[in-house]
């Protein structure tokens, strides 16, 4: 495993996992531009190229007046591969989600 990767490992390990709207809300502009991960999809990298990075980059975000919920949109970046197409994230209320650090 790299050094990028070990560290990334450790980052996402000190996070506890939130529903995705607890992560975004604490963000300038509800997080748009940065890139969430989810902690099931830790189990799925480990198949062909366990380095390969799996994650949304936040591209529109419309909340709820409660901001706990809402709809959120991104580009899904799956084993490395972007797609090209903005999407609608689903399962956003489930406490799976984590922050990725900037400079990924």
């Amino acid at each position: 495993m790299s050094q990028r990767a070990a560290e990334m490992v450790q980052y996402l390990a000190r996070q506890r996992p939130r529903k995705l709207f607890n992560v975004l809300n604490k963000l300038e502009g509800h997080g748009v531009g940065r890139k969430v991960t989810r902690t099931i999809w830790r189990q799925e990298e480990a198949g062909p190229d366990p380095v390969a990075p799996c994650y949304w980059t936040i591209t529109r975000v419309k909340p709820d007046q409660s901001l706990r919920k809402g709809d959120v949109w991104g580009v899904l970046t799956w084993r490395g591969n972007s797609k090209v197409q903005e999407k609608k994230i689903r399962s956003y209320l489930k406490e799976q989600w984590k922050l990725l650090p900037k400079d990924l």
